[in-house]
């Protein structure tokens, strides 16, 4: 009867091993599955995040933007502004720390934008605490803007800083042509003087699946 027993446990813990195998097997094909389609059509995802307590209608606009020259916009959650982000004797959100937050909830093989309507700032030519439309390394896959100091704006303009800052993430450096969304605006407002990418900067974007006219 014990052997029997013993018999029994050992059948039962060997089926339920291999429907744990089956589970995990199917969870990492699906994984797989995923990261080979990534890999095979070469479009890495744009997660958009908006920084604050829920999405207004220019970010919205943003999303909605991005879907139609982009094939793989995923909206994220609103996420709240980090308290350690904020210099109070400005009232500004240091940018490169809403970086380091991006950076610590996007996929790693991923791009990540975050938007927020609050003033950012950063260390520029000695100054600690510069005011800036928006910060991204070159090819470092985060970046994050701001609307805030856009006077007056309109959704043309938001639509060539999220360009701006998001090719900067896909690799693309300032640009010399001075009417070229990505040419450096010294942190001015020059978009009325950008019209649109140059010829290089889009042709460089569309191979990374962009579908820029």
């Amino acid at each position: 009867m014990k052997k029997n027993y013993l018999y029994m446990v050992i059948c039962v813990m060997i089926a339920m091993l291999a429907v744990g195998t089956a589970c995990n097997g199917g969870a990492e094909q699906t994984k797989n599955r995923k990261e080979n389609a990534t890999k095979k059509d070469g479009i890495v995802p744009i997660h958009l995040y908006v920084f604050g307590t829920r999405m207004d209608a220019e970010e919205s606009d943003i999303v909605k933007y991005l879907k139609t020259v982009y094939p793989k916009v995923v909206a994220e959650k609103v996420i709240p502004l980090p308290q350690s982000a904020y210099y109070v004797p400005n009232h500004r959100y240091r940018a490169e720390k809403l970086l380091k937050t991006l950076t610590g909830i996007c996929p790693k093989t991923d791009i990540a934008i975050g938007i927020t309507s609050r003033d950012i700032s950063t260390t520029y030519n000695g100054q600690p605490d510069f005011g800036i439309l928006g910060l991204g390394l070159v090819g470092g896959r985060i970046c994050v803007i701001s609307p805030f100091r856009i006077h007056p704006r309109s959704q043309n303009d938001l639509q060539k800083l999220t360009v701006h800052e998001l090719g900067h993430a896909f690799g693309l450096d300032h640009c010399k042509v001075s009417s070229c969304i990505m040419h450096d605006a010294e942190h001015h407002n020059r978009f009325k003087q950008e019209p649109g990418l140059c010829p290089k900067c889009k042709a460089f974007l569309n191979k990374k699946g962009w579908r820029l006219k």
